[in-house]
């Protein structure tokens, strides 16, 4: 989903789903959620980019083995960028 409304920061939300139910193995799970904003002011020289992104990975086993296992990742990241001239621009990330 993109909110977008003049003279504010871009946002994006997005969220993926995944699962396996009924496998020899067990049952697994994995979501991805992730959250960006952007902004780049109309006129101005500069713009900003950040992100955060969080993933969790489930596994359910079965029989005697039927333990919860998983894992979460997060990441985040933050860039901007300056045009100094009409053919020179300066980025960071």
């Amino acid at each position: 989903m993109d909110l977008d409304f003049p003279g504010w920061p871009k946002v994006q939300l997005a969220r993926q789903q995944m699962s396996n139910t009924g496998g020899s193995g067990g049952d697994s799970e994995m979501t991805s959620d992730q959250i960006r904003l952007q902004y780049s002011p109309s006129g101005a020289r500069y713009s900003l980019s950040s992100g955060i992104q969080k993933t969790t990975q489930d596994h359910f086993g079965t029989g005697e083995d039927d333990e919860l296992r998983g894992s979460t990742t997060e990441r985040f990241d933050l860039s901007g960028r300056y045009q100094v001239g009409s053919s020179l621009s300066l980025s960071a990330s």
